[in-house]
């Protein structure tokens, strides 16, 4: 006797499903730099998520074994990539000098003193970057750096790319580089005759630590976001910058290592990271897990990174709450490990 019942999803709609989902899976897994690839790349977390509820709900044998596979194709390239979650058990020789140093976007448009105080009091940072930090937000953080006794500097934007760094441990060198996209940068360059205007570059913030006796390189930034064409290539140039910035002070013996934080943006499955971690070795100790956008989601994606070289080891990591802002700030306790321990 036929049968009436009709297979869910229908077979136009599992060729649909597969005609758009393979070819992404597939050029994913091989790892191509297009935008449009890479732009599914940053959520390869909730794109195999959904892949595995395909896999669950649909009772199409060809969508649930095409879902199986495409899903076990995606963990495995998660678990290939340039992150490095158990570095806090990373093994040292001796102790150092200890700090913690703390990265959060306060998002443009907002002032919330109250949201930076929290920061300080769940986290307390010694070092922190900010990104997005107006002339409002500058305002407010120079207040918050005085009555907690940290050195400040800024270099505000009207735009989405002005940023800070407050400091308990003395800083040398601190110079910002403007972003190729912030305001400033823009007005620089109508100014061709102006011949001290600052080259637009990452990382945004270039400065020198001291801590002890012991002395490392700190970079801030803040990368272009990359789900379109053009903003894609940008941030994969800002991404070689970054990475010819931090190889030239790896090979520096007077410094202990370089530190490496801010909003990047992306993902460590990204073309970009994936790019940085091939020329520099430097991998992000942020946990994949709750991610740090949108921070009104209990799961949202790693965009905002701690990256540590050298002797500078990291002892904890904490991806903190919703502050008010539509990033989780991010906190990284730091040991610098002595380039000679006792007895050797």
């Amino acid at each position: 006797m036929p049968s009436n019942t009709t297979a869910f999803p229908p077979m136009p709609v599992v060729v649909m499903l597969i005609g758009i989902q393979a070819p992404v899976v597939t050029l994913l897994t091989f790892g191509v730099e297009a935008w449009w690839v890479d732009a599914f790349a940053h959520f390869i977390p909730w794109l195999t998520l959904g892949l595995l509820i395909q896999a669950a709900v649909f009772r199409n044998r060809i969508l649930r074994v095409f879902s199986i596979a495409a899903s076990g194709a995606l963990i495995g390239l998660m678990a290939t990539a340039p992150t490095a979650e158990t570095a806090a058990s990373q093994p040292f020789r001796c102790e150092g000098p200890q700090f913690r140093i703390s990265s959060f976007n306060v998002q443009y448009g907002g002032h919330d003193t109250v949201a930076v105080a929290q920061l300080f009091d769940a986290q307390r940072p010694d070092i922190a970057f900010f990104t997005e930090v107006t002339p409002e937000w500058d305002n407010v953080l120079r207040q918050v750096a005085t009555t907690r006794g940290f050195t400040y500097y800024s270099d505000p934007d009207r735009g989405l790319y002005g940023s800070a760094v407050m400091s308990r441990p003395p800083l040398a060198d601190v110079t910002f580089v403007p972003h190729s996209r912030s305001t400033p940068a823009r007005r620089l360059a109508l100014e061709a005759g102006d011949l001290n205007a600052r080259s637009a570059g990452a990382p945004q913030l270039r400065a020198i630590v001291r801590a002890g006796n012991e002395t490392f390189a700190i970079g801030g930034a803040h990368l272009s976001f990359p789900l379109m064409p053009s903003t894609h290539a940008q941030a994969l140039q800002e991404t070689d910058q970054i990475a010819a910035w931090a190889r030239d002070r790896m090979t520096d013996p007077s410094l202990a290592g370089v530190l490496l934080v801010g909003d990047f943006n992306s993902t460590p499955f990204s073309a970009i990271l994936r790019r940085l971690h091939a020329s520099t070795g430097l991998t992000t100790v942020v946990p994949l897990w709750p991610g740090t956008w949108p921070a009104d989601l209990p799961v949202g994606i790693a965009i905002d990174h701690v990256f540590a070289s050298g002797r500078l080891r990291v002892e904890s990591v904490t991806v903190g709450g919703d502050l008010g802002s539509d990033h989780r700030p991010v906190s990284a306790g730091i040991m610098i490990e002595p380039a000679r321990c006792p007895g050797d």
